[in-house]
């Protein structure tokens, strides 16, 4: 009798969620909306109403972000793109994805030094980096003129996994 009293409790707390769950607020139905839109533009206004909403949580309002920067990104809008994924990180500060997102859009306008402060950021905040995270930050290093800290990365990346071309080519490079 116990166990059915327990399960009855437990019934009856889930209930509301799960009427909670169908009722959606209105930005995450522009967000859903912004994921089956066609063009960019449309996804990044479906994007921007859904944040100004105010609706979003944190974590939602992070991708949001997070989206409209790789859109902008594409668009060739990098400037905006990193302010976009600034406010990502703003909102979840332990997220390490978007720290390597911000890391490539910088990489992308040569600012080398800090696109390799944020992958050590994604290596910092991973709890196993991966070969990619210490090859992408060995790249940044490369291309900052850093070339002792981009031969220690590329020699780490190797470490992990020693079937990696790029990291195996880069090496040779650094070290001719």
């Amino acid at each position: 009798m116990r166990g059915l009293a327990s399960l009855i409790l437990v019934a009856m707390a889930l209930a509301p969620l799960s009427v909670q769950a169908k009722e959606r607020s209105e930005g995450d139905r522009l967000l859903e909306a912004a994921s089956k839109a066609k063009d960019s533009q449309t996804r990044l206004s479906l994007l921007a109403k859904a944040l100004a909403t105010g609706t979003l949580s944190k974590a939602d309002a992070a991708s949001a972000h997070n989206n409209r920067a790789a859109l902008l990104a594409d668009l060739g809008r990098r400037e905006e793109a990193v302010a976009e994924v600034n406010k990502a990180i703003g909102l979840v500060p332990g997220a390490g994805f978007y720290y390597g997102n911000r890391a490539r859009i910088r990489l992308s306008l040569k600012r080398y030094a800090l696109a390799a402060a944020d992958f050590t950021k994604v290596i910092e905040l991973s709890a196993k980096p991966s070969t990619y995270d210490y090859y992408d930050r060995c790249h940044a290093h490369a291309k900052a003129k850093a070339k002792a800290a981009a031969i220690a990365d590329c020699r780490r990346a190797l470490e992990l996994n020693g079937n990696h071309r790029r990291a195996r080519l880069l090496l040779d490079r650094l070290i001719e």
